[in-house]
């Protein structure tokens, strides 16, 4: 799109694309549910770390409501034209 100097549609992609990285902002673990959504990620467990040093790292299982699951799907289909195919 840029070398071919498509400013309109590389201008509405990197919109689109913004309302997709931003949305971690607003929802804690978008990011992880993309990347199972995608296959790249069997589930949305991250480890955490406790304040106190030295403490263990704990695996939490991030939960979303069907509220967020709804804004992030919404957001990530306006991409879907944007997409490309990955080769296997």
């Amino acid at each position: 799109m840029h070398q071919r100097r498509d400013e309109a549609r590389l201008r509405d992609a990197f919109g689109r694309f913004l309302l997709m990285r931003n949305i971690s902002d607003e929802i804690p673990g978008a990011e992880l549910y993309i990347m199972k959504k995608r296959g790249i990620f069997k589930t949305m467990a991250t480890r955490s770390r406790e304040s106190q040093a030295g403490a263990q790292a704990r695996v939490v299982e991030r939960r979303l409501t069907t509220t967020e699951i709804d804004e992030i799907e919404y957001r990530f289909a306006a991409l879907t034209p944007y997409l490309a195919n990955a080769a296997p």
